[in-house]
């Protein structure tokens, strides 16, 4: 029998692990394991920078495949009384498949855990018995909607990007700037989750109570192709935060071929 009386690492812990796993019930209701699809973008604030917005939030839905990676560059975020995400980073092909690698600190070093989506279903390896050792989390079936949509808004950054985008508040063309190489405009602005997720499901959504209620400062890079290669949240997702935490999301490798498959020596 394995020894998990130093840390217990639960199926609600790993979703803990990001943070953004708090708002998948809101973000993610109704998405999950779904086509992507383009948000009703309503952004509010400079003509020219909504426009902007707009076309962006277009553009990206229309992606079939992707690279993301995701880091916290300011603060830490501490979860579940030990864990400390250090990355997320994966590939997405649309409408439903994705890999994902996370990685955190826990008391005795780190742990990773890879979640693979492949038509619904959805795998995640199992930390403590090694990376060979996966678990069925979601099987496609109707009655794993709410699972399906926690795991896909922590794995795939699908439904939080887009639907942030959507909804940014008070958006102004912050200036012009070359990332990696790349021209892009800076777009600023505010995301309001609770509006987010409204904006998701059609109905006022109560946000669960870990999750900051405070508006985020948010800044979106868009590049001459109008597509989003970096996303900068400049505030605390989650009430135990501090103020000054800053998450970054890239996204780079747009329409490449990517190689997504159910893990081997698995039941089909």
């Amino acid at each position: 029998m394995r020894d998990t009386t130093t840390f217990h690492l639960t199926r609600r812990r790993l979703l803990a692990m990001t943070g953004v796993s708090a708002v998948a019930a809101g973000l993610g209701h109704g998405r999950a394991g779904t086509a992507a699809q383009t948000p009703m973008a309503s952004p509010t604030g400079d003509p020219e920078a909504v426009a902007l917005l707009q076309e962006a939030a277009r553009t990206m839905a229309e992606l079939e495949t992707f690279h993301f990676e995701m880091e916290t560059v300011q603060g830490t975020t501490t979860l579940m009384g030990g864990l400390v995400l250090e990355g997320i980073e994966g590939d997405v092909r649309r409408p439903q498949d994705f890999r994902t690698e996370i990685r955190a600190g826990v008391p005795f070093g780190t742990v990773d855990v890879t979640v693979v989506g492949v038509e619904g279903r959805i795998w995640i390896t199992d930390p403590l018995a090694g990376e060979e050792t996966w678990i069925l989390l979601v099987d496609g079936s109707a009655g794993g909607g709410n699972e399906a949509a926690e795991i896909t808004t922590l794995a795939n950054p699908d439904t939080l990007i887009l639907e942030a985008v959507a909804v940014i508040q008070e958006a102004r063309i912050g200036g012009q700037e070359t990332i990696d190489g790349a021209e892009t405009t800076r777009i600023d602005g505010t995301v309001d989750l609770a509006a987010a997720a409204q904006a998701a499901v059609g109905t006022p959504v109560a946000l669960p109570p870990e999750v900051s209620p405070e508006p985020i400062p948010t800044s979106i890079w868009i590049d001459a192709q109008r597509r989003i290669i970096e996303v900068e949240l400049a505030g605390p997702l989650l009430v135990s935060e501090n103020a000054d935490v800053i998450r970054v999301v890239r996204f780079t490798a747009f329409n490449e071929p990517v190689e997504i498959a159910p893990p081997e020596n698995v039941a089909q």
